[in-house]
């Protein structure tokens, strides 16, 4: 399933978040989404993310909570999906 997510990172964790992220401790959102990354605001990035439910996405979310805030959070289909779903 695929989910869009407006995430903001905090900066002065970053360090952590990585370090923690390259050892396995918590999930790397780099390996569920393709992230695109503000180019006014530090931090600030527009994520697809692909995962197996929603569940899964917030699990992720979740362990990422002490170093980003999320804004927003949608369920999105691709545009095949879209056309098939309005021919349907």
């Amino acid at each position: 399933m695929l989910f869009y997510v407006k995430i903001q990172l905090h900066m002065d964790k970053m360090g952590e978040m990585l370090a923690k992220s390259s050892r396995g401790e918590i999930p790397s959102p780099a390996k569920y989404s393709t992230i695109y990354c503000s180019n006014d605001k530090p931090g600030l990035g527009y994520a697809i993310f692909n995962v197996e439910d929603r569940e899964q996405l917030d699990d992720i979310l979740s362990k990422l909570k002490p170093y980003s805030e999320v804004y927003e959070v949608a369920h999105i289909i691709t545009l095949e999906e879209f056309q098939a779903k309005m021919a349907g």
